[in-house]
């Protein structure tokens, strides 16, 4: 995400968890990020991609560094985004249903050598599958 040449539903997803990080709702984010409210629901929604700036503005009212989020959470969002795509390629072509994603998060139990900073982006990795989700929930019952 140094450019905003990120995959424009990374970037979509990478928004509303900020937003979800916050614990508010899109009229009290766009104002703490001081931006327009119908345009934090339009990236959102992925009608149109934030420009850097505008990207930063949303990490700062998130209360982030935006290293955290170049480092850990896009990563994180493209990684179980690309696991997604391959366990249902994968159960497509074995001939099975793809898996139902209902039923919560992924468990994380980091053993005791584990590095800090591993044990911290195995525990992103996990909030952020059951966030995602919790969106793919949300944008069915939308459909």
């Amino acid at each position: 995400m140094r450019e905003v040449g990120a995959d424009p539903e990374d970037v979509r997803l990478l928004v509303r968890f900020l937003r979800t990080l916050r614990d508010c709702d899109q009229a009290e984010m766009a104002a703490a990020a001081g931006i327009d409210h119908s345009s934090l629901s339009r990236y959102e929604t992925g009608r149109i991609v934030p420009s850097r700036a505008v990207l930063e503005q949303l990490i700062a009212a998130a209360g982030l560094p935006v290293s955290v989020v170049d480092s850990v959470l896009l990563p994180a969002i493209q990684a179980v985004r690309t696991a997604r795509a391959l366990e249902s390629t994968c159960e497509v072509h074995a001939g099975l249903a793809p898996a139902s994603r209902k039923g919560g998060g992924v468990p994380v139990q980091a053993a005791s050598e584990e590095p800090f900073g591993e044990t911290v982006r195995r525990a992103t990795d996990a909030a952020l599958a059951t966030f995602l989700v919790e969106v793919d929930a949300d944008d069915q019952t939308l459909s």
